[in-house]
Parts: structure tokens; C-alpha cells; sequence
């Protein structure tokens, strides 16, 4: 008998041996994560504060908007989690039906309420957000059923479309977790679910797998801040991350010969890269002289020739190419000996410093930056450049506290790609607009009574013309001096595939990875 249960007690032994080591060898077993790289850092992983466009890479990972992303051919977007868009017979008044059977992350339905509570609080000045200068062109959203809404415009609102596509964030979520949670631990409707979040490290996200409409073949997706360019090459090559963006173009060749990446490229997304110059808060570059001045002394092709291979071109109105309104006619000969005269017929006085600020957010940003600087040393300016951190330039520049403003410079380089001119003429031009610099015009009452008209024009034809008449204001008196708009470069690792076929200047639609290995 003790013999038998001895053997017994040696069988159930090896037994519970064998599911302890077979157990451990599957909790083991690797998770599939795809690694990308976050170029700036993240001031919101909360779609209702949205701050920058780093925060927009991180909110769209796991945030659906009522309609999805902006076709630069047809000048439309795409639906989202519309079923239908609808301009009702007032031209104020635009019908949203929602999709059936939308869920968020937390399992509630996504209803009308949402879409109702989502306006409100990007409207709410307490969150800050950047977008809530748009959003306050809809004066209600009226709730007709759990899947219908109707924003009531306070006027005929052109961009409608710039309203549309904000991530919907769930009520019933804020209103059970309270606002602390709902920040720290926020959910969304989308491919990908919020894991966890270490500040200015790595933001985790697994797939939504209860969301039929995605196939994405790998676990866990992971974004690491690595603000520094040539860092982030180096750990792409070392293989800590597996897709990199916003490639500068000088660094292609060095990677197309490494047989582990594949470099892609994208010419299809908004860009625009230019001086944001500030009249209203230094005096010594109010004269319209100093502001022409500039403009005619940079020769934007030799810059896109030299520092960026000729992966660009050169822009000379406040617009994107293919955004409407934009004129190819509209341009600056680069003239330094006009630019010398129109300096010295102006206000400026030789050796006055005119501080330049730039950052790391512009590919060879501080090439570029010292190239400007030279191009303006030529015609008798003296330019200083400071160097910011991408967020902190942000800060500064929207502040509306002008000792805080000023820390940004006289002027600094800045990255402005919107679909709909708009956003940036509300941001930049219009009197009261946070990115406002240049808001005491001497017809700046014009201006603003243009930016307003054009926005009221529903008619694709007369808004046009309205907004070429803006750009010819503004080129004659510059509120800023145009630069370049760029090719997106990207990489990865060959493990990965991906194409960036949205027309977005940030990184996005992260649920097409695939991983191939």
C-alpha cells in the first residue's frame, strides 16, 4: 500500500511539474509588438484637450470622428462613424446619422449624446483645446434620437468638414469614472484600446479584437518618444522601433542600404513650412519693408535643392498646394538686391536682433534656421537663432501672454499643414485668433470681414475667389513668409509593412500594419 502511494504521489508530482513548465513556456511566449516612434512629446492622450499634432498620432490610435480622413483630390472626407451627412435646407443646420450597433472600448453604445458631450467640452474653455476656435462656429447640436444629431451653425460654416472629424468620446464613461480616470485611463471607439502610459516614454495599445471591421495580426502596439531624428534612425536599424516618419531627406541614402528597411515616401499629404513672424508684438518688424524684405531675400529652391534633396518645393502664399484657394501665380522672385533696398528704406537699424527660434519637429531644422539666418545676413539683417522643444515653442507661441509669447522670438519656424484654409486663416489671421501675429494690419477690419465671408461661402466657386483675394492682401502686407512644403519620407523594419495612404502630415491609420514575420 505504501509503495503504491508512493508511486501515486511520484505520477501526480511529475504531473503538476509538467503543467507548471508547460504553463510558464506559454505565458512566456512572446507578445507580437509592432514599435513606432512618437517625434514629439504628448501633452494630451485625451481627445477633448487635443494640443498638438504628436497628440493627434496618439489620439486617432484608438478615436474614431463622426467622418474619417481628407481626400486632396475631391476635397472631401471619407465617413467615419456616420452613416450619412446631410446639408439640410438651411444652410446653417448639417443632419449626422450614426452607424448602428458602434461600441465604445468600455462596451457602452455610442449614441447622439456622445457626439452632444464631445462638442461641449472641445468647446469648453477649461480643456484648452486647440480646435475649440472651429468648434465655436456651432452654436447647439440638437439631439433628435440616439443616432441622430443636427449641428445648428451660428451661420453658414464652409469647413463644416474640419468639425467632423474630432475623435467621439463616451459620456457615460466620464460621468462612472470621473474626470481624473477618464484622463489617465482614457477609452475610444476605434481598432486599437488604451493600455497603459509612461509620460514621455511609451504609450501601449493592443487591438479592439471585438471590432470585426479591423485584421490586425499583431499583439501590442507601442509608441516611444525619441524626439532626437538621428536616434530614431539608430534604433530603427538596431531594431527598438519598427516604423519611423518625418525623415529628413539627406538621411535616405544611408538607410537605403541597409537590406533590413525598406524607405517609402508619400506626396500626398498637406504641408507647409514657414516664418511665423510677429508685427504685433515687435516693433522693430512691423514696417511692411522688413516683412517684404524677407521674402524676397530666401531662395526657397536652392533651400529645397541643398538641404532637402529636392524631396519638395517652394511655396510662396499661406496655403497648401491643392487646398483651395491656392495660386500658383502668386510668388516672390528671389531678389536679394530688392530685399537690400526694401531693408534699407524700412524702419530696421543695422545690428537690431531679430531672434529666430526653430525645432526639432522641422526635418534639418537647425540647417534650415542657419540657412535663413544667412540668407538675411545678406541683405544687412541680424538674425539669433534659439533652439525650443517642440511643445515648449507651442507654449509659448499660443500664449496669449505677450511676456510668453515673446520667448518664442520675433519669429520662428513653423509646420502649418491643414485641409481646409480655414483652420489656419482662423488660427493666424482673423483678429483674436491664438496664432494671430500679425493682427493690427492697417486693413485688418478688411481681413477679418474676408477670413468671415469666405467661411459663410457655401458656393466651392465664389469661396475660391473670395480666399485668392485674401492670399493677394496678405502677399502685399505678409503676416508670415512662406517657405516649403515637403514629401513625407517614412521607414520600417522588414518585418513590418505599411503604406501611408491617408493624406495626413501626422502619422495615421497605425491598424494597417502588417506584421510579415
Amino acid at each position: 500500500m505504501k509503495t503504491n502511494l508512493k508511486f501515486w504521489l511520484r505520477r501526480i508530482s511529475g504531473l503538476i511539474l509538467c503543467i507548471i513548465i508547460f504553463s510558464g513556456i506559454a505565458q512566456a511566449e512572446p507578445k507580437k509588438v509592432v514599435t513606432v516612434s512618437l517625434n514629439s512629446t504628448i501633452q494630451s492622450i485625451n481627445m477633448l484637450e487635443f494640443k498638438t499634432a504628436g497628440d493627434l498620432v496618439v489620439n486617432f490610435t484608438f478615436n474614431s470622428g463622426l467622418m474619417g480622413y481628407f481626400d486632396l483630390k475631391t476635397h472631401q472626407r471619407s465617413l467615419g462613424l456616420a452613416k450619412s451627412v446631410k446639408i439640410l435646407k438651411n444652410p446653417r443646420d448639417i443632419k449626422i446619422t450614426l452607424r448602428d450597433n458602434l461600441k465604445f472600448h468600455s462596451g457602452d453604445p455610442v449614441t447622439a449624446h456622445d457626439v452632444k458631450f464631445t462638442v461641449e467640452e472641445v468647446q469648453n474653455p477649461a480643456n484648452t483645446n486647440i480646435m475649440a476656435t472651429t468648434f465655436l462656429e456651432i452654436d447647439e447640436v440638437e439631439v433628435v434620437d440616439d443616432h441622430t444629431v443636427i449641428y445648428h451653425f451660428a451661420e453658414p460654416f464652409a469647413a463644416w468638414q474640419e468639425v467632423m472629424w474630432m475623435g467621439i468620446c463616451s459620456k457615460k464613461y466620464m460621468e462612472r469614472v470621473g474626470e481624473k480616470k477618464f484622463r489617465k485611463h482614457p477609452i475610444g471607439v476605434g481598432p486599437f484600446k488604451f493600455v497603459d502610459r509612461k509620460v514621455d516614454e511609451v504609450i501601449i495599445f493592443e487591438p479592439d479584437r471585438n471590432n470585426p471591421e479591423y485584421n490586425i495580426n499583431f499583439d501590442r502596439l507601442e509608441y516611444r518618444l525619441v524626439k532626437d531624428p538621428v536616434t530614431r534612425i539608430a534604433m530603427l536599424e538596431t531594431g527598438e522601433l519598427d516604423l519611423i516618419y518625418g525623415i529628413a531627406p539627406h538621411q535616405i541614402k544611408g538607410l537605403e542600404t541597409n537590406k533590413n528597411i525598406t524607405v517609402k515616401k508619400s506626396s500626398r499629404v498637406p504641408s507647409y513650412f514657414y516664418l511665423a513672424i510677429k508685427p504685433s508684438l515687435f516693433p522693430v518688424i512691423k514696417d511692411r519693408n522688413v516683412r517684404l524684405a524677407m521674402n524676397y531675400a530666401i531662395n526657397r529652391q536652392e533651400i529645397i535643392d541643398r538641404l532637402y534633396i529636392k524631396e519638395g518645393y517652394p511655396l510662396y502664399i499661406f496655403a497648401n498646394v491643392g487646398e483651395l484657394g491656392f495660386d500658383s501665380r502668386i510668388k516672390y522672385e528671389y531678389n536679394p538686391k530688392k530685399a537690400a533696398n526694401l531693408l534699407k528704406n524700412s524702419s530696421y537699424e543695422p545690428g537690431t536682433p531679430i531672434r529666430l527660434s526653430y525645432t526639432g519637429m522641422v526635418p534639418n531644422g537647425s540647417q534650415l534656421a542657419s540657412t535663413v539666418q544667412h540668407y538675411l545676413k545678406e541683405i544687412g539683417m541680424t538674425v539669433e537663432l534659439i533652439e525650443l522643444e517642440w511643445g515648449t515653442w507651442i507654449t509659448y507661441s499660443t500664449s496669449r501672454d505677450e511676456k510668453t509669447a515673446k520667448k518664442a522670438g520675433h519669429m520662428g519656424i513653423g509646420v502649418f499643414p491643414t485641409h481646409d484654409p480655414h483652420i489656419r486663416m482662423a488660427l493666424s489671421m482673423r483678429t483674436g485668433g491664438p496664432l494671430c501675429y500679425y493682427c493690427n494690419r492697417q486693413n485688418q477690419t478688411k481681413v477679418d470681414d474676408l477670413v468671415e465671408k469666405q467661411l459663410q461661402e457655401m458656393d466651392i466657386k465664389k469661396r475660391i475667389s473670395i480666399l485668392k483675394n485674401i492670399h493677394k492682401i496678405n502677399f502685399n502686407d505678409p503676416g508670415q513668409v512662406p517657405l516649403f512644403g515637403l514629401n513625407m519620407i517614412y521607414a520600417m523594419s522588414k518585418r513590418i509593412d505599411y503604406e501611408w495612404n491617408s493624406s495626413q502630415m501626422y502619422l495615421a491609420q497605425v491598424e494597417a500594419i502588417k506584421l510579415l514575420e
